[in-house]
């Protein structure tokens, strides 16, 4: 009800400050955490990350045969890429995938 209830803007901040801490929490631990930290990471604003992450937990759920699973990280991250408002800002988006 009070995540409702919040700025789109401050939620964004929320997932950003997520993700963040994620990351340094379980530094060790990272693959664990793939499609948390990107499902945080779009919710927020580093969308380098999230497609980073997403792209992340695409491998890990094809490397256990979770062929659509994977797909749904992979396809995400497409959308993620191609969507306009995203368009403008990217600035590595082959260094991810390749």
């Amino acid at each position: 009800m009070v995540y409702n209830g919040l700025l789109k803007k401050e939620r964004q901040n929320i997932h950003e400050k997520i993700g963040q801490v994620m990351e340094e929490l379980f530094q060790d631990r990272l693959p664990e955490f793939y499609e948390a930290l990107a499902y945080h990471f779009k919710q927020g604003q580093s969308v380098t990350k999230a497609v980073e992450y997403l792209m992340k937990a695409g491998r890990k759920s094809f490397s256990r045969c979770s062929l659509d699973e994977s797909y749904q990280f992979y396809k995400e991250a497409f959308d993620l890429l191609h969507s306009e408002k995203i368009r403008t800002r990217w600035k590595r988006p082959c260094s991810l995938i390749f």
